[in-house]
């Protein structure tokens, strides 16, 4: 038995994950709240054909609804946090951003240190929303915005679904469940 949490890994496994495009929307929303019109996206990857690529659908027709321009930046999810960081340096000093929705908390702390690198203060110059809000995050960069994951009820759901596999469940083809998010204001 199998199940898979934001991976669409074959037909017949079950995925489990947060309200992606829900998600995306309300990071989205957040940076216009607060007064951004340049609102620039980066992703991890272009259309990986996984959940997560919901997050960019939700940036892109909140944007759309407001009548404002797309920027995406991807950047491959294996590239190093150092190369990374020196790629969104160059784009915060090249481009007119006052809105920045990183897809992964982990790139949008990058982004902070980038920023404040160059001299672009958070969130007076700049803001900033990351995606995930796990408690490691919280704790040690409560500063940070995100759209937080329910990572203990995910993992319950996970589990649920894997014990009933093995008590014989078979799932249906492309099942898939998903669990809201939340938005998270950093301190």
């Amino acid at each position: 038995p199998i199940v898979s949490f934001d991976r669409n890994l074959a037909p017949f496994i079950p995925v489990v994950s947060s309200d992606n495009f829900k998600g995306g929307v309300k990071a989205t929303e957040y940076l216009i709240n607060q007064g951004a019109k340049d609102v620039h996206i980066i992703s991890s990857h272009l259309h990986s054909h996984n959940p997560t690529d919901a997050r960019v659908e939700g940036y892109f027709a909140t944007l759309k609804q407001h009548n404002l321009i797309p920027h995406e930046h991807a950047f491959s999810f294996t590239m190093s946090p150092t190369i990374k960081k020196e790629l969104i340096k160059k784009i915060l000093q090249s481009e007119s951003i006052d809105g920045l929705f990183c897809t992964d908390d982990l790139t949008a702390i990058l982004a902070y240190e980038a920023a404040q690198e160059v001299g672009i203060k958070v969130p007076k110059d700049l803001n900033l929303i990351g995606y995930d809000g796990t408690s490691l995050i919280r704790n040690y960069f409560p500063q940070l915005s995100t759209i937080q994951q329910p990572i203990e009820e995910i993992s319950n759901l996970l589990i649920e679904l894997l014990l009933k596999q093995i008590d014989g469940y078979k799932p249906e083809k492309n099942e898939t469940f998903k669990l809201p998010v939340k938005l998270i204001v950093g301190d």
